[in-house]
């Protein structure tokens, strides 16, 4: 009942808490592999594929989300959680910027890029990719693949600099 979830937890806020990090660990574990091999940018660009479908497919992820940023009135009692979500964010953040970083340095990606502006870029980019998906309720997840790919892909695209020459036919 609803009041047995209040007699567990002491406010909404609490609530949106314990969800948040119940769904942090579901993201975390699930993708645990991709976290840690994330070596090229082509590795980047797949974790965050993963993030996305993982988060539309997943029926309980798919709910908190757009619970969460979509239909939930952020009233003066649930700003106070707001450290909660900015902490999430700062965390992803510094993750997207080791990333780059590394891949910066083994040719991944353009050596004169500005790393910080980037990784805003994709986490924005993610961000719109998920509002997409989840702000419309009755959307076909199965047609939801492509858009996501081909935002990602253009994303990356433009990060690379070391072209692959060819070479040309003698003669």
């Amino acid at each position: 009942t609803k009041g047995a979830v209040y007699w567990h937890f002491k406010s909404k806020p609490d609530l949106i808490i314990a969800l948040g990090k119940h769904m942090e660990e579901k993201i975390e574990t699930s993708l645990q592999d991709l976290y840690r091999d994330t070596d090229t940018v082509s590795d980047l660009k797949r974790m965050f594929y993963e993030i996305i479908q993982l988060i539309v497919k997943d029926e309980q992820l798919r709910k908190y989300y757009t619970i969460v940023f979509y239909r939930m009135e952020w009233t003066d009692e649930l700003l106070s959680i707001r450290d909660f979500f900015d902490r999430q964010d700062e965390s992803m953040m510094d993750f997207v910027i080791i990333s780059l970083k590394d891949k910066k340095s083994n040719c991944g990606i353009s050596k004169d890029l500005d790393i910080k502006s980037t990784a805003r870029a994709l986490l924005a980019l993610v961000d719109g990719l998920l509002g997409f998906c989840l702000s419309k309720p009755g959307r076909e997840i199965k047609d939801l693949a492509q858009p996501v790919q081909i935002g990602l892909e253009t994303f990356f695209l433009g990060l690379t600099s070391c072209e692959k020459t060819t070479p040309k036919a003698v003669g």
